[in-house]
Order: C-alpha cells, then sequence, then structure tokens
C-alpha cells in the first residue's frame, strides 16, 4: 500500500492510497502526480480511477536529444573502470515539494516524479533538457523551489545524484535560478544573470557504496565542492506485472518512503569575521531565505557507509534576527532542519525483467528553527577597501559559500553533510562601522559578486 499526500485547495491534507494495480490522481488536476502520455507533445493528467503505469509515464516524455530547450544538467557516465558508459538511461525526477515533504510520516511513500530523459552516446556523455518547466509545478514550492535528483541506470548498477533548483518568473516567462536566489517575481529579462547554469556531474557505476569514501568533517569553504555521486546497489530482478511488458530501457519509475525521522539537527547559515575593533556584525536569516543543505546516500543505510550524493533546498518560514558580535570575533550562525531517513526504490527493465535497485538518502525535510552560534577561525581576506567610521555596509546577493561540514549528523550517519546560504535579500549580512575600518572578501571585492566571506580589518 502506498500513501501520497497531496496538497489540498482547502489547505488540509489529502491523501491518495494506491495498490499495485490501482493507481488514482490527487483530485486537483493541477496537482495530479500521475501522467500519462498526451496526443502530440502534450501530457494528459489521469483520470480518477484510471489503470497508469510508471513506463507509460516515462515514455510520455521527450528525449532530450530531440529538444533545444536550455541544459538543466549534463556530464559523463562512467563505469567502475573508467571507460565510458555508453547506451545508459539517464533520468531526471522530481521530489515532492516542501509543502509536501514536511507532511511526510514514517512509512509514508510517494512517487519521484519524472521530468527529463537522456541517453549517454558513446563518450559517456548526456544532456537533460525539459520539454517545458510547466512539469515541474506539482513539485514546485510557494517559493520557487524544486528539488532534482539524476538517475543512471545501465543494467542492475545505477548511481545519483541529487540537486536543487528555483523556478523564476512568469508562467509565461519562466527559468531556473540557482536555488538560493531570492528573486522569485524576476523577468525574463534577468535570465542572463540570475539563470541558473547546468548541473555538472561525472557519475560512476558500479563503486563499491558499502564503504564510504570521505571522511566527514573538514573545516574549508568553498564555492563549488567536489561531491561525488553516489553508486547504489541492485535488489534483484522483480516479477513483471500485468501492466506492461518489461522492454529493455523502460523504467517504472521510483518510489521513495520515510523509513525514520532523525529529527532536529544543526546547520551554518550564515558567517561574519571581524579581526580588528570598532566594527559591529550579524546575520539576518528572514523568513523565506533558502540553504542547499547535503544528503546522505548509501546502499545499506548502516552508519558510517553514507557519502555525499548531492544537495537539496530548504527555505525558512520565520525571520531570525542574531545577536550582534563586535571585536576579534569569527561567528558561524546556526539554525535546525529536520532529517529524515529514506529508502528509494526504482524499478526498470533488463532482459526482459524488471529489476529493482535500493538506496538509502538522509536528506532535509523542513526547516525547524532556533538559533545559536559558534566561534570560527578568521580566514585570510585581501581585497580590502576603507570604510569611514559612521557608515554601514549590507550584502543582499552574493554567490554562497559551501561548508562540506556545515550541517551535523556524523553522530547519526557517520559524516557531517554540506550547508550552504547564499547572501540575498532574505539572507543578509552587515557591518557597522564605529571607527575608519577595511572590509576585505576572501574572494573578490565586497562589492562584487565574487566575495565570499567578509573580514573587518585595520
Amino acid at each position: 500500500m502506498i500513501v501520497f499526500p497531496c496538497p489540498s485547495t482547502g489547505g488540509g491534507r489529502q491523501e491518495v492510497v494506491m495498490n499495485t494495480h490501482a493507481r488514482r490522481g490527487c483530485t486537483t488536476a493541477a496537482l495530479a502526480f500521475l501522467l500519462t502520455a498526451g496526443s502530440g507533445s502534450g501530457i494528459a493528467f489521469a483520470d480518477t480511477g484510471a489503470t497508469v503505469t510508471q513506463d507509460t509515464e516515462l515514455a510520455g516524455i521527450a528525449n532530450s536529444s530531440s529538444l533545444t530547450t536550455p541544459v538543466v544538467a549534463q556530464g559523463t557516465v562512467d563505469n567502475a573502470d573508467g571507460t565510458p558508459a555508453a547506451d545508459t538511461n539517464v533520468i531526471l525526477y522530481a521530489w515532492p515539494n516542501n509543502d509536501t515533504e514536511a507532511t511526510l510520516q514514517e512509512g509514508d511513500s510517494v512517487k519521484l516524479q519524472p521530468v527529463a530523459r537522456a541517453v549517454t552516446d558513446s563518450s559517456g556523455a548526456y544532456a537533460l533538457r525539459m520539454a517545458s518547466l510547466s512539469s515541474l509545478a506539482p513539485q514546485t514550492a510557494n517559493d520557487g523551489t524544486v528539488n532534482l535528483e539524476i538517475f543512471a541506470r545501465s543494467g542492475s548498477k545505477m548511481v545519483v545524484s541529487n540537486f536543487a533548483r528555483k523556478v523564476v518568473g512568469s508562467s509565461s516567462s519562466a527559468f531556473l535560478a540557482n536555488s538560493t536566489s531570492s528573486d522569485s517575481t524576476a523577468s525574463l529579462e534577468d535570465a542572463t544573470t540570475l539563470q541558473a547554469s547546468a548541473e555538472t556531474n561525472t557519475l560512476t557505476l558500479d563503486a563499491d557504496a558499502s564503504t564510504p569514501t570521505e571522511d566527514g568533517a573538514t573545516a574549508t569553504a568553498t564555492e563549488d565542492p567536489s561531491i561525488t555521486p553516489s553508486p547504489v546497489t541492485d535488489a534483484g530482478s522483480v516479477t513483471a506485472d500485468d501492466e506492461a511488458t518489461a522492454d529493455t530501457g523502460v523504467s517504472k519509475g521510483c518510489v521513495t518512503q520515510l523509513k525514520k525521522k532523525l529529527g532536529a539537527q544543526w546547520a551554518i547559515v550564515g558567517q561574519t569575521y571581524s579581526s580588528t575593533t570598532g566594527v559591529d556584525h550579524k546575520l539576518v536569516y528572514t523568513d523565506g531565505a533558502s540553504s542547499s543543505l547535503g544528503i546522505g546516500v548509501s546502499a545499506s543505510g548502516k552508519f558510517g557507509s553514507y557519502k555525499r550524493g548531492g544537495t537539496n533546498s530548504k527555505s525558512s518560514t520565520s525571520t531570525t534576527r542574531y545577536p550582534t558580535f563586535g571585536n576579534h570575533a569569527g561567528v558561524y550562525y546556526k539554525t535546525k532542519f529536520q532529517y529524515g531517513k529514506y529508502l528509494v526504490t526504482c524499478t526498470s527493465a533488463d532482459s526482459g525483467s524488471w529489476h529493482q535497485t535500493q538506496h538509502y538518502e538522509v536528506r532535509a525535510m523542513s526547516y525547524a528553527g532556533g538559533a545559536t552560534h559558534s566561534s570560527a577561525s578568521i580566514p585570510t581576506a585581501t581585497h580590502c577597501y576603507a570604510y569611514e567610521k559612521g557608515s554601514t555596509f549590507t550584502k543582499k546577493r552574493s554567490n554562497a559559500v559551501t561548508w562540506t561540514n556545515g550541517a551535523s549528523l556524523s553522530d547519526i550517519i557517520g559524516v557531517d553533510l554540506s550547508a550552504e546560504t547564499g547572501y540575498t535579500s532574505d539572507a543578509t549580512v552587515s557591518y557597522k562601522f564605529n571607527a575608519t575600518r577595511h572590509l576585505c572578501g576572501t574572494g573578490g571585492d565586497p562589492g562584487g559578486t565574487h566575495p565570499y566571506d567578509f573580514v573587518a580589518k585595520n
């Protein structure tokens, strides 16, 4: 029995109960989770009570090679020996929207929605495109956030990688921005500066997923950390049901089940630094601020077996104004997010029979709240400019800094996960100069687009 929590028009919780032969969609057509192939390029909503097969749904998605829309994700798929994995099916799935995920209870299951597909070429390269961003509507949160996962499958081997984006603009001129962007109502003219570049990954099939390949906590901040996508294990052959023939290359899709709630865990949402006197500094984490949070992936789900498998994005639902700090202080600002342990089961065809793969993911479910801070070492910053006494500096837009150990889960799964918050109108750092001092960026000019960290200095 599979329970699909669905948003309702009245603000309550609708549930769709499904068995293996009869599948029902949400009663609101715009929120239908199950789609069938429609005529031409369109996709029709499933009628209530209709028998719907997931392979038919995926077949209704155009192969990316036939599309000219912007690339959402790209990269290569390799075999374990480093050779290209040619003719590998690569599918992009959208997770349920943040509002839906926050309501899940232990034991609830929900189907991941396929939104793009591709097949690797002879060099193992792939590029995923969507015919229309409207296919993301049911999986998009109120603030535009959508969490996506790449599944590359060849035979009984599969590898996954997660990332998040934000749908920006209007229904007639929408594009995808980085998930930490706060410009949810930007116009199409802003696309050249706000549109996210394609997610790029090298995916490796058939590595040993039961052995951790990263030792967890490091104290380094990087703009774009190297996160190795995680392979998963084959759960074996399963008997094809009466709904479809097990045609090679056809996928029946993926379902995820919340196995356990792991509670609220601290994550870094910002940082400020001063190596001098006469400067006050603080962070405001506003209602709607988005944080990109690391995901742990494991074949077994056992402690110590997780490795980092990309990120998802969660948004705050309240405003937190942290205390003001002053002389000779480096500060990490933290809040809590609810985390859950999920079992993801995917079914696809190989050599005339259905195969299932299963893996576990530990990922943020929702924003929880709370405020604390910890001391931070002050980094080197050389891009410096003088600010006279009485002046202030506020940063509302900047590329995010990613902390590879920014979310504290090592006591639960054996590895800390990453955390990233960009400085936007929803997450703001400010410095007040009570004396003439310098403000320096670690990666560029403080007023530029790539300052990363800010350090007040003499």
